[in-house]
């Protein structure tokens, strides 16, 4: 039964819930804490605010855009407490009190590029999450040997998990006069692979005393549930809008509203329910103490929807700084700053974001550096708590228009 268990847990860590917003990632953005919707040109708008194209280079061709991020509801001296004696000990079970629950994402960008107030995108992207509920923690980390009169439930395991390729075009067009421009971005989604996963249930384990050996019974029944498919179709649709001059901008942008995947090749759900007769711990055997039932459903497709997120934000542009604040979901509030200085430019910000059940704070830092038509930055958005992403990116832009990219 454990090997079973186990192959269930793995699933949910490698699992995840899903975005196609090409997951934002880019390195300015992350050294800014994402407060990038009113500072993004070029194809990197498409991501933040399609409108902001209207601001864009003559033309910007993405060379290389690479991104990844990891979340948790424990933190980075969590998992240095516990690394730091190689076993868990009374205190280390307080840590997860809560259970655990973590995600972790990428992305990467190539083949996209703008041209004047139009642009073309594509990006690869993968996002994992999962949650384990406290018991099983218990059951996981302190090596499958069940405490005595215990109950380990197994309800609330889940994870989900999804690999597919945003392509997207994009445009932006002046109205009513020559300081508001409106953008949109039509997204064709393309699934490689999806899998969910559920866990109900638990073990309970008690104290025989009528027998003179005195030994531990385990008992207990569950059920799992497993989807998945081998690929998909869908579409997205993103919408902004701008209004700027010299001295600042001022944007809103919605992200997938209309977003979501048609899972067709291949689909199937695998439904699972074990029952374990209650047996001597010392003489549990998975093969003769457990029954398992499998039920596979095959040719059901089924569909996964995507969460809007809305960005209102503004920015003050001067020759020495760039300044940007923002309010919106899932980025509750976040402020970023731009400050040029030759050849660099350094970026700093910060943002509260909800994120595992709870808000964090995030800091930003990165920077960038320009050698001709070749554009650098790289980035790296901390939450001191729970979090951490980091981006990369490579983009050739035209050198007369280079230095506005670093808000010069």
């Amino acid at each position: 039964m454990m090997k079973k268990i186990k192959w269930l847990l793995y699933i949910t860590i490698l699992l995840s819930n899903s975005a196609y917003a090409m997951l934002n990632f880019s390195g300015r953005g992350e050294g800014l804490s994402r407060t990038y919707s009113v500072f993004a040109s070029g194809f990197d708008a498409v991501a933040w605010n399609p409108a902001n194209l209207i601001l864009s280079p003559k033309f910007s061709f993405n060379i290389l855009s690479i991104g990844m991020e990891y979340s948790s509801n424990l933190s980075v001296g969590d998992w240095i407490k516990i690394a730091s004696h190689g076993y868990f000990n009374d205190e280390d079970k307080k840590i997860f009190q809560n259970g655990l629950s973590f995600g972790a994402c990428g992305g990467a960008q190539a083949i996209s590029f703008s041209w004047k107030n139009i642009a073309f995108t594509s990006c690869l992207i993968t996002k994992n999450a999962g949650e384990i509920p406290s018991d099983f923690t218990k059951m996981i980390f302190w090596g499958n040997i069940p405490e005595i009169d215990s109950v380990y439930s197994f309800n609330g395991t889940q994870g989900v998990s999804e690999i597919a390729l945003d392509v997207g075009v994009s445009a932006a067009q002046l109205i009513a006069s020559d300081n508001f421009a409106i953008g949109a971005t039509i997204k064709y989604l393309e699934g490689f692979s999806y899998m969910d996963a559920k866990l109900d249930g638990g073990l309970k384990t008690t104290f025989d005393t009528t027998d003179i050996a005195a030994s531990t019974i385990i008992s207990g029944n569950g059920s799992a549930v497993l989807r998945y498919a081998e690929g998909g179709t869908g579409f997205g649709v993103d919408i902004g809008a701008l209004y700027f001059n010299k001295d600042y901008n001022m944007g809103i942008s919605v992200i997938n509203i209309l977003s979501g995947m048609e899972w067709l090749e291949n689909p199937a759900i695998d439904s699972l329910t074990f029952t374990v007769k209650p047996t001597d711990l010392e003489h549990f055997d998975p093969d003769t103490s457990v029954k398992w039932d499998t039920t596979t459903i095959t040719g059901r497709s089924f569909s996964t929807r995507e969460d809007m997120s809305v960005k209102l934000g503004c920015s003050i542009n001067k020759k020495t700084m760039n300044v940007a604040a923002e309010i919106g979901y899932p980025q509750w509030f976040g402020m970023g700053a731009e400050i040029p200085y030759k050849a660099v430019v350094f970026r700093t910000g910060v943002g509260l974001v909800k994120a595992i059940s709870k808000s964090n704070l995030w800091i930003g830092l990165g920077i960038g550096t320009k050698f001709k038509l070749l554009h650098a930055d790289i980035g790296v958005r901390v939450s001191p708590t729970t979090s951490m992403s980091a981006a990369l990116g490579l983009t050739i832009l035209p050198e007369e228009k280079i230095d506005k990219a670093f808000g010069q």
